[in-house]
This record gives structure tokens, C-alpha cells and sequence, in this order.
């Protein structure tokens, strides 16, 4: 940063390769005049600073390239402008009013952000200028950026002490291949409109009432965790085949990191690429997914001939399957199956993870289990017959029983019954839109609990067994009679999707965009992409459970061609890659990754946090929507989101 003199600073943008085209930065000016008593009506005339803006390359004036948008900010002035050439300045002027305030003056602050737009991709010099008749403290920065540097200086015809300028340098802003550009900081209503000219314009979910739009100071668009997300419709340009950069600008109001949260939260995801904040690691994670191709039992399958297998969960980068009879839980950690410290003394019916602990649920006793990554030991003694169901809701696991359909629940410390239902077996628990629901196999019921209460809201005519949500709704399997029963569930009724899928749904899960249903008896798991269900696999025997681990997709069950086999069978091909940064602190921070075929890259607040070389995948054209603040395994996000490219 130089002082040129008269309040007017010059300060090198730089360029690099890396970072071509689209920088960011932001000028806060606090009022720190230091009136005591009362400010009047006239202390309010003419209080806006004026601002003046211009660019220059190295060796003179730089016509390559243009500011894209001029925002100031205060308690309710606003100016935006577009495409102004980078050499000519700009002024902003205005009238700043003030409420009246009793004893000392608030400090009042305005912000200018800056987005410049650099086509030639050179090093350049933005020159500017604050004057006012009243003090002013002038500090530029970018919030909680990991670049971010301070300028602190007096703009009363002083000159200031100038340190620095942060910049927000973004990934691939050439515009003419940005596919998706929503600014959530700028728009209201329930249409958020695509700005990079693809016409991928959004729709926000549950718009029946005023959506959790923040103007001004700290925008962008507010999502509560529950069942708040935003889709994009399906389009060739959001389907690239070999390359992809996926951004956005996202505030937390509390500490992500390990096992601070329950699930994962998710950023953007179409299926087939997704960027979310693992619950697990505390890490932001790019996954790049093709789910396209057959099942497969080879190198990452298990068989064994002396049981089948019932439950499948992951659990710190690694994936546990239950298997029947001997009594063993056996883990895979990408490259190798091998068992588990320690056998338990019977079935384990139900696994779950909580708190970076596993928890299994078994047969006969209905014993709850807990595996520190090292050995099992005994966690509660439900003395029911079965603890069939095991899921996470609140901060607290909850375990379903059988054969009085019992529901426990336990809060890291101690174990109790939080409902007493009229079912016989509770085959599911699954937390939706900031509710636990429970899947009965027998009273036709769904119980649903709101974090106080349990109720009842509708029955179903069909014995239910899965639950799973996928397309930010709520799904429910089951069967009646000898047929397979999908139905779709909302706050007060059901929709019966399908009733022709060979027998008992006992797995339903969300995986590359589409819901997959799995049938007991026949073998069949079935996909559904919205409009027709087909199959994706016939295993000839009964699939149980699903879980998605490392961007692929497991499914656990038995098979009956000749001796009793546990399998677990693993769709699609997928390229991952994590942050080094595993606590994100509240406030704002800027995710970006790259995919370009052969190599993967992460950042965080601007830092090239992680590069990895991958072969062997492209991205799968799927047909489903865009989610952004949903990660389609009901991974809602909670905080804010400013901006999302694509």
C-alpha cells in the first residue's frame, strides 16, 4: 500500500496463474468522531464519506477488464454498478442518517466492497480515496480470510499509516465459463437468478412463507438446518464431463469441527459432484461421483459362508458391516476387510455412529454395544428381545426395539426410554426436517418426535421398515401383503409412490442424485430418478442395508445361490479430497475445489489447502437437480450462504 498523498492510496493487486481474473476486496470506514450526548438532526447532513475508485495496470491505464459490481453498505444506503471499465474512477457519495442516540455515539460503519473483474490477467494498481468533513478510520480487509491484511489510518486531512490490502481471490472466474452464478447477497423473493447468463435460476424450498433473505452488512441467504435448501433444475451446463470448480461464500454460527454435529452439512451437491462439511472429520470435502456401471463383489466385498450380513455404518474413514450368526463386526478401510477387536455374544442387528463411537445393536438380548475403534464393551442392557434400529437425532442416539417397539434414547452419559409405542418392532429411525421419525413394522404407524414430544400425525396401511430422505422429502418402505410399498411423506399426509417392488424394503437411501430402494427376498435393489423406477441389480437373495463410504455406494445382505453368503456389494467410482482445515470457526469463509480429470484441488479462505492426482473417473451426467445447502442425504446446512459458482 503506498501513500500518494491528498487521502489518495495505491494498492498491487496481484496476479498470478493460479488465480487469473476475480479478486474481491472490502473498505470499512468507522465514524470515530467520539460525540458524547445526544447526536441531532444535523450531525446526520452529509455523514456519508465520498469514495473514489479507479484501476491502473503497471505501465498506465488498464482497459482489459471492468469492476463488476460496487456495493456500500450502511443502515440502509445501497448503490450498486456494473461493468465499469477499470480506468475510470468512480465516486460513490450519499447521506448517511443516524438514529439519536443518548450518552456516547455508536460507532457507525460503512463498507464498500469491490469485485474487479481482470481479463488480461496482469498484476494491477486500484488507487483510492475517502474524504469527509468528520473523522473517519478507514480499514480494508476481507473478513476472515486467511489473506486478510489491515490499513488503519485517520482520513481528516491526515495521512494514514497504510500495512496492506487483503484480497478474495476466487477459482476459474473467466465468465464466459462460470455455468452457475448465484448471489444470494443481492436478490429476494423466491427465484434467485442465475447471473453468468445459463439461465440456471434457483427456487428456494418451503417458500410459503418469507425466505431467510439477510440484506446489506453480512448477507447472503439463511438456511435453518431443517428442511431449507435451494434447487436448481437439471441442465447440460451443470453436467461438465471432465472438469469442474465448485465455490461458495459460506457463514456458520457456531464451531464445525469433529463430531461437533451430527451430520454432515451440505454446500452444494448434484449427485454426481459434492462439496459439504464432514460431521465426522470437521473437514470440508469435494466428491466427484460416477455411479454409472454394474455391482460389483470384487477386491472391496466380503464374503463369508457362515452368515449373512444385516447393517452397514461408517465411521472415521472407515466402513463396519454386521454380519448374522458368528456374531462379528467386520471393517474396511478402503483397501482391506478385516474383523473388529473382539466378537459380540450375539447378532448385531443395528449399527450406528455417535460421537465418534460405534454402537451396535443386537439380536436375543437387545444389547447396545460400543466400539472405541480398539475394543467393544457393553453400553446398555435394554432387556428387550431386539434392538433393531439405531439413530441419531439431537445430539442423542436413540435405539428402537422389538418385540415391544420400546424407543431408548441415550445422551452420551445414560440410557432411558423416551417412548413407550404400540408397535411391535421399530425397524427405523431417521431424522428429517429437524424431527426423529420411527419406522413400525407392525400398528401401521410413523412416530414422529418433535424434541418434546412424540405423536402420531398418520397411519399407513402397510408394515414400514426403511426410512430415507432424497430430494428434500421424506421416503418410507415397506410391504404389504407380498409387494414392495414406497410412499412419500409430508408434515400431515402420504403418497404412495409405488407398490410393485418385489417383496419388504428394508433399505432406502439417497446416492449420485437418485433414491435407491433395496428388496428382501428377491435380491432386487431398484433406483428411482424422479419419474421411473427400473433395476439397478439382482442379487438373488436379500439386500438390508445401504451406506455411502468414500463416494461409493455398499450394500449388505445374503445371498442364497448355493450356501449362505453375508455380501457386501459396492457401486460407482468416485475421486475425493479433504481440506487440511478441520475447525471452521463462525463467520464467513470461502470454499473452492477443482477437478480436471487427473488432479483435485481444495481451498479454503483463499489457501490451496490440498492437491491430489486422480485417474480412471469422469462426471456422470445424472438428470437430477442442483441442491445448494443440502447434500441429498438430508445433510442440511445451517448458517448462510452469500454466493455459489459454478
Amino acid at each position: 500500500m503506498t501513500d500518494m498523498g491528498d487521502n489518495v492510496y495505491n494498492t498491487l493487486v496481484n496476479a498470478s496463474q493460479e488465480w487469473p481474473s476475480f479478486v474481491r476486496f472490502t473498505i470499512f470506514a468507522n465514524d470515530t468522531s467520539g460525540y458524547t450526548a445526544r447526536w441531532d438532526s444535523n450531525f446526520s447532513v452529509n455523514h456519508m464519506p465520498m469514495f473514489g475508485l479507479k484501476a491502473l495496470s503497471e505501465s498506465g491505464d488498464l482497459a482489459a477488464g471492468y469492476w463488476t459490481n460496487i456495493t456500500v453498505n450502511d443502515d440502509g444506503y445501497r448503490d450498486n454498478i456494473t461493468l465499469k471499465n477499470l480506468n475510470t474512477s468512480y465516486s460513490i457519495t450519499g447521506t448517511y442518517t443516524s438514529p439519536v442516540y443518548d450518552f456516547h455515539a455508536s460507532v457507525r460503519l460503512v463498507n464498500i466492497s469491490v469485485d474487479m473483474y481482470n481479463a488480461s490477467g496482469t498484476n494491477v494498481t486500484v488507487q483510492y480515496k475517502l474524504s469527509n468533513t468528520s473523522s473517519w478510520s478507514l480499514q480494508t480487509f476481507y473478513e476472515d480470510s486467511a489473506l486478510f491484511e489491515f490499513l488503519r489510518g485517520v482520513h481528516n486531512n491526515t495521512r494514514a499509516n497504510a500495512t496492506g490490502v487483503a484480497l478474495e481471490r476466487l477459482v476459474d472466474h473467466d465468465r464466459a465459463s462460470t455455468k452457475l452464478y448465484l448471489d444470494f447477497e443481492e436478490q429476494t423473493g423466491c427465484t434467485a437468478i442465475d447471473k453468468s447468463g445459463n439461465n440456471n435460476n434457483a427456487t428456494l424450498s418451503a417458500c410459503n412463507s418469507t425466505p431467510y433473505w439477510s440484506r446489506g452488512y453480512d448477507s447472503g441467504l439463511r438456511f435453518d438446518g431443517g428442511n431449507d435448501f435451494v434447487a436448481v433444475p437439471d441442465s447440460s451446463s451443470l453436467n461438465p464431463k471432465n472438469a469442474i470448480t465448485v465455490e461458495a461464500w459460506i457463514n456458520i454460527p457456531e464451531n464445525f469441527t469433529s463430531w461437533s454435529h451430527d451430520y454432515d452439512m451440505g454446500i452444494v451437491d448434484k449427485g454426481n459432484y459434492r462439496l459439504f462439511l464432514d460431521h465426522q472429520s470437521g473437514k470440508v470435502r469435494f466428491e466427484v461421483i460416477n455411479g454409472s456401471g454394474n455391482w460389483s463383489t470384487s477386491y472391496d466385498s466380503y464374503e463369508d459362508s457362515h452368515a449373512g450380513g444385516y447393517s452397514l455404518a461408517v465411521l472415521n474413514g472407515n466402513l463396519y458391516a454386521a454380519l448374522q450368526n458368528n456374531f462379528n463386526v467386520i471393517v474396511f478401510n478402503g483397501s482391506n476387510w478385516s474383523t473388529s477387536s473382539g466378537a459380540l455374544d450375539n447378532t448385531a442387528l443395528s449399527l450406528a455412529s455417535y460421537k465418534s463411537r460405534l454402537y451396535a445393536g443386537t439380536y436375543g438380548n437387545g444389547y447396545v454395544y460400543v466400539f472405541n475403534e480398539s475394543t467393544w464393551s457393553l453400553s446398555y442392557d435394554s432387556d428387550e428381545t431386539r434392538m433393531r434400529s439405531l439413530g441419531v437425532y439431537g445430539g442423542k442416539l436413540y435405539g428402537g426395539t422389538g418385540l415391544n417397539g420400546d424407543i431408548y434414547v441415550f445422551n452420551g452419559s445414560n440410557w432411558s426410554l423416551s417412548y413407550n409405542s404400540t408397535a411391535q418392532y421399530i425397524y427405523d429411525l431417521y431424522r428429517y426436517n429437524n424431527k426423529l421419525y420411527a419406522a413400525a413394522n407392525t400398528g401401521n404407524h410413523i412416530y414422529v418426535y418433535d424434541g418434546s414430544n412424540w405423536s402420531v400425525p398418520f397411519t399407513i396401511p402397510d408394515y414400514l421398515s426403511s426410512l430415507s430422505a432424497w430430494n428434500g422429502q421424506l421416503y418410507a418402505g415397506g410391504t404389504s401383503v407380498a409387494s414392495g410399498h414406497i410412499f412419500r411423506i409430508n408434515e400431515t399426509n402420504t403418497t404412495l409412490v409405488t407398490d410393485t417392488l418385489g417383496s419388504t424394503i428394508y433399505g432406502l437411501t439417497s446416492y449420485n442424485g437418485k433414491l435407491y430402494a433395496a428388496s428382501s427376498g428377491d435380491g432386487v435393489i431398484y433406483l428411482y430418478n424422479g419419474s421411473n423406477w427400473s433395476v439397478s441389480h439382482d442379487f438373488e437373495g436379500s439386500i438390508l442395508d445401504f451406506a455411502t463410504f468414500n463416494g461409493r455406494l455398499y450394500a449388505i445382505g445374503y445371498n442364497n445361490t448355493g450356501k449362505y453368503n453375508a455380501t457386501v456389494s459396492v457401486l460407482g467410482q468416485s475421486a475425493n479430497i479433504s481440506s487440511s482445515t478441520s475447525v471452521f470457526t463462525p463467520g464467513w469463509h470461502h470454499i473452492a475445489a477443482t477437478f480436471n480429470g487427473s488432479t483435485m484441488k481444495i481451498y479454503v479462505d483463499g489457501s490451496l489447502e490440498a492437491t491430489r492426482s486422480v485417474s480412471g473417473i469422469g462426471i456422470e451426467e445424472n438428470g437430477a437437480p442442483l441442491h445448494i445447502g443440502d447434500d441429498y442425504s438430508n445433510g442440511m446446512f445451517y448458517g448462510r450462504i452469500a454466493e455459489v459458482r459454478v
